[in-house]
């Protein structure tokens, strides 16, 4: 049993035009921390560094291109199990704090300490409150920082629908990745808080 103690900082905009199925605008967001083994003589630390941004642009008055990235990256001999990188599902922070969204895995799947993912959502309005949304994503991880993007990767794809209600987007997507060549489904409804 170990316990750490940390410091961070953290830098968060958001200037989308709207907080679901944006048309324009961007976002980003920084985290740096610096952890600790909590009375421990053996100077056990580590380090991560965590960024994303995305952006919405409009092809036309019914189609929006949405592109992100996303990056976490931990430095340090020794890395509790805890705050490793994970990866999973289609909202960030959804099963744990550090957890990337990875459209294609139905769950939170761990990765390796240099993780990157890349992410093109592409929405086209169908009426005034239904929407088709296409995604693909690219993620890469590997355990040491010089073989970032080294090697294959793993590829998501889904696509669903989403209607918006007055009490928050209805939406069910399907999704495949060509890691386990599996087809799995998401269901949400109501806005997240």
């Amino acid at each position: 049993y170990d316990s750490y103690v940390g410091l961070y900082a953290s830098l968060r905009n958001n200037l989308f035009n709207a907080a679901y199925l944006p048309t324009t605008g961007y976002a980003y967001g920084v985290e740096a921390a610096y952890n600790m083994k909590n009375r421990s003589r053996s100077g056990t630390h580590f380090w991560t560094l965590q960024a994303h941004a995305s952006t919405a642009i409009s092809l036309s008055s019914t189609t929006v291109l949405q592109p992100a990235a996303y990056i976490r990256m931990l430095f340090g001999e020794s890395v509790p199990f805890v705050y490793g990188n994970n990866m999973g599902g289609y909202l960030a922070g959804r099963y744990t704090r550090q957890q990337i969204p990875f459209v294609g895995f139905t769950g939170c799947e761990f990765a390796e300490r240099q993780l990157v993912v890349l992410r093109v959502d592409l929405r086209q309005q169908l009426t005034s409150d239904l929407y088709f949304s296409g995604i693909v994503n690219y993620a890469h991880s590997s355990h040491k920082l010089r073989q970032t993007l080294e090697g294959r990767g793993i590829w998501g794809f889904g696509g669903g629908l989403v209607y918006n209600t007055t009490v928050g987007p209805l939406s069910l997507y399907a999704h495949w990745n060509d890691k386990h060549h599996r087809f799995g489904a998401y269901f949400s409804f109501g806005y997240e808080f």
